[in-house]
């Protein structure tokens, strides 16, 4: 099975590891980083090249508009998603 390669972005290290742990459970993805802020996100896009970008919904980066527009015109093929559906662990 090919696993989808997802950057986490979170506003705690805790909340990051609860969204992969969620994601990883299913088996379809592999969580190859996790940020905090809009630079690091840019970066570990670039550096990471994962193929989705998993927000925590609380996260601040998701309330930013501009924070996701210039993460999609810096990364056009990249997915944004919100949160993660399914059970809670």
């Amino acid at each position: 099975m090919i696993k989808s390669r997802v950057l986490i972005v979170a506003d705690t290290l805790f909340k990051a590891r609860a969204l992969a742990t969620r994601l990883e459970q299913h088996g379809a993805c592999e969580v190859v980083g996790h940020v905090t802020d809009l630079a690091s996100c840019l970066l570990q896009a670039r550096t990471l090249a994962p193929e989705v970008v998993v927000f925590d919904p609380d996260s601040a980066l998701l309330r930013n508009a501009n924070a996701r527009t210039l993460i999609l015109r810096q990364h056009p093929t990249l997915t944004l998603q919100i949160g993660v559906e399914g059970p809670r662990p």
